[in-house]
């Protein structure tokens, strides 16, 4: 789904839009306190997509997320896309790959 930050909503498949309907913290299982935003659908009454998009007990789709989270994962696809992270990415495999050997020989 495309989010669009002026309006703070999602547009789904069928174009219609998920508007943000509130804003909850949430404690991890190791204690840590997450910010999660929810959104909920305006109405998924005769979409084509419901059954592939939507398994849910309620009327309307409703997602979670953390904005948070959201940043850091787009600031680190941006760091590993450069030609430094490549360069960092492809040496972690080849040293990661010589270690599962000797353990497996020993």
């Amino acid at each position: 789904m495309r989010y669009d930050e002026e309006t703070d909503s999602f547009t789904c498949p069928n174009r219609k839009r998920l508007i943000h309907s509130y804003d909850r913290e949430v404690k991890t299982d190791n204690g840590y306190t997450v910010k999660k935003s929810y959104y909920v659908c305006e109405s998924c009454e005769g979409c084509p997509y419901r059954e592939k998009c939507f398994k849910g007990q309620y009327e309307n789709r409703k997602i979670e997320l953390s904005k948070t989270m959201r940043r850091q994962t787009e600031e680190a696809e941006e760091r590993i896309s450069t030609p430094k992270g490549i360069i960092l990415r492809v040496n972690r495999s080849i040293q990661v790959e010589g270690v599962f050997g000797v353990l497996k020989q020993d």
